[in-house]
């Protein structure tokens, strides 16, 4: 943790400054919040509009995002083929019991067995 104390004594901004300074490849590694605010993502369009969302407990910052219609959309503009986004990301483990269904053809009551076992 000696590094972490050092670290901890000025902000990112100043960090990254030093290590760009002294010749390392170095950018910062943004929050949620930080990303929607990000100005480049508006200029590209990249903010998009998706069905809203229940909240996740897992990941409440990328919820919120997603409990308000909005996801960081793909990079790439393809002008005769445009991206259609017609679902959100899924949230943690939402498609587990399909996926066991349908892959591993396992039963109700064997994914209900899992899940009392806190397996999944």
């Amino acid at each position: 943790m000696v590094l972490g104390g050092i670290l901890k004594t000025k902000d990112r901004a100043h960090w990254i400054s030093r290590i760009v300074d002294a010749g390392v490849p170095a950018s910062n590694i943004n929050n949620i919040a930080e990303t929607f605010a990000d100005e480049q993502l508006h200029y590209r369009e990249m903010i998009i509009d998706i069905p809203k969302r229940k909240s996740s407990v897992a990941y409440p910052e990328a919820a919120e995002a997603a409990s308000q219609g909005k996801m960081i959309g793909c990079p790439f503009k393809f002008s005769e083929t445009p991206i259609k986004y017609n679902l959100p990301a899924p949230l943690l483990s939402e498609h587990t019991s399909e996926v066991l269904q349908e892959e591993l053809s396992m039963t109700d009551e064997e994914i209900a067995a899992l899940k009392k076992e806190g397996i999944i």
